[in-house]
């Protein structure tokens, strides 16, 4: 029996389907491939890995320090590379012992390198981690992100700090055991670049970051995100939610703002009125309402006319106290957040 030309433009537009979303997600796997970063990282001609124990010989101190941290730790399994220790970072050092500490043979932590030189691979330069010019941050950030190229760091090319031109060493030290390898612990490390939110934080109403409640990194991923800011969430409300799902719904009635995106009302770092409120109420709601008159002349007998008294000396959340969202219709049977 033959097939109904109806099965047969079915079948016909499902292949075309899959074959669609085979090409969609070829193209997204070679986009993705093509913006993981290479490290440039210049070579030791000749050199060979001797160990951590050779290294630690002279230097005692960077040694203790560094098995102290997160990276000294790490498992040979997770490892995606063979396990080299210090000369995972600092190449294999075996001409640098027999120089007798010739600082020309190894690769260097915070020594200078002349930029015509780098990635070229000469042995008589050392590699420079930090104050570099764009380019060359860019490849030590890639150095690290060849082995950080995944979870977290994901979306680290083409991030706020990466266009930024914010290295990792600006907030990493690969060798000193803190927490993170952070040269500064939150929320310092980040409101030394971000000033205008440190001033917010010290406003009447704020997050609780000074006082060490929350962190910077519960809402942002500092590596890079999909969402606008950084953000840990797809968007805003999202991730007020996580903290605050009471606000949640899904509501029989609900407040546009609440649903569309919470610093519609709010700045989450800080702001003079109570709640975290852009304004004071009734100004902020007055913005979106008109208040319980259609029209107001100049206000010049606010405190003799009853409706202007109304709506400029009474908070809107007095009546509407349930203004993020509510199963229960008002007494006038609408949605009007007054239970």
């Amino acid at each position: 029996m033959k097939p109904s030309k109806r099965k047969f433009k079915l079948a016909s537009l499902s292949t075309i389907v899959v074959l669609a979303l085979c090409s969609v997600m070829t193209d997204a796997g070679e986009k993705q491939q093509d913006r993981a970063p290479t490290a440039k990282v210049p070579s030791i001609a000749g050199a060979e890995y001797v160990g951590q124990k050779m290294c630690a010989v002279c230097h005692v101190d960077q040694g203790r320090e560094f098995s102290k941290t997160a990276h000294a730790r790490i498992a040979t399994f997770e490892l995606q590379v063979a396990r080299r220790e210090c000369e995972s970072c600092h190449g294999p050092g075996s001409l640098h012992i027999q120089g007798r500490g010739d600082t020309r043979k190894i690769l260097k932590f915070g020594m200078a390198l002349d930029p015509e030189l780098f990635g070229r691979g000469d042995p008589s330069k050392i590699i420079h981690y930090s104050g570099l010019p764009p380019a060359e941050k860019a490849n030590t950030n890639a150095y690290c992100l060849s082995c950080h190229n995944s979870r977290s760091h994901f979306d680290w090319a083409g991030s706020r700090h990466d266009q930024a031109n914010v290295g990792c060493v600006d907030c990493h030290y690969p060798m000193r055991a803190t927490e993170k390898l952070l040269i500064k612990p939150e929320p310092d490390l980040c409101l030394d670049c971000h000033a205008q939110r440190r001033a917010q934080l010290s406003y009447p109403s704020h997050h609780p970051i000074l006082e060490g409640k929350i962190k910077c990194t519960d809402c942002h991923n500092q590596h890079g995100s999909g969402s606008r800011a950084m953000l840990r969430q797809e968007n805003v409300s999202q991730l007020c939610f996580q903290c605050h799902p009471e606000k949640e719904g899904p509501f029989t009635f609900e407040h546009p703002p609440v649903t569309e995106d919470c610093t519609i009302c709010h700045e989450p770092h800080g702001t003079i009125a109570n709640n975290l409120k852009k304004q004071e109420e009734p100004f902020l709601c007055m913005q979106c309402h008109p208040g319980h008159q259609s029209q107001l002349p100049a206000l010049k007998d606010v405190l003799d006319s009853r409706e202007k008294r109304q709506t400029f000396y009474t908070k809107c959340t007095q009546c509407h106290s349930t203004l993020h969202g509510t199963d229960l219709p008002s007494t006038t049977g609408l949605g009007r957040f007054t239970r």
